[in-house]
C-alpha cells in the first residue's frame, strides 16, 4: 500500500482520487490512463487486463473509483 505521506506533484496521496482500471482491451486501458493522468487530482493506480487480477489489486491498494468493462469474464461467471 502507498504511504499516506507520499507526494505526487505536490499533492498528498490522501488528496488524490485513486483510480483502478479493468478492461481486456489494452487500447481502452491506455486511453483512460492517458486522459486521467492529465488531471492533477487523479492517481491511476493500475490498469488490469484480467478479472482475476482485480481482487488482489484492491486488497493491495484501496481505490476511490473503479472503471471496469461490465462484461469482464472470470472462470465460472462474469465480474
Amino acid at each position: 500500500m502507498l504511504e499516506q505521506t507520499f507526494f505526487i506533484t505536490g499533492a498528498l496521496l490522501d488528496d488524490l482520487i485513486r483510480v483502478l482500471i479493468l478492461d481486456d482491451h489494452p487500447a481502452i486501458v491506455d486511453g483512460y490512463k492517458a486522459r486521467l493522468t492529465q488531471a492533477s487530482d487523479i492517481l491511476v493506480l493500475d490498469g488490469l487486463s484480467f478479472a482475476d487480477q482485480l481482487e488482489p489489486a484492491l486488497q493491495k491498494n484501496p481505490v476511490d473509483v473503479l472503471l471496469l468493462d461490465d462484461r469482464e469474464h472470470v472462470e465460472g461467471g462474469v465480474v
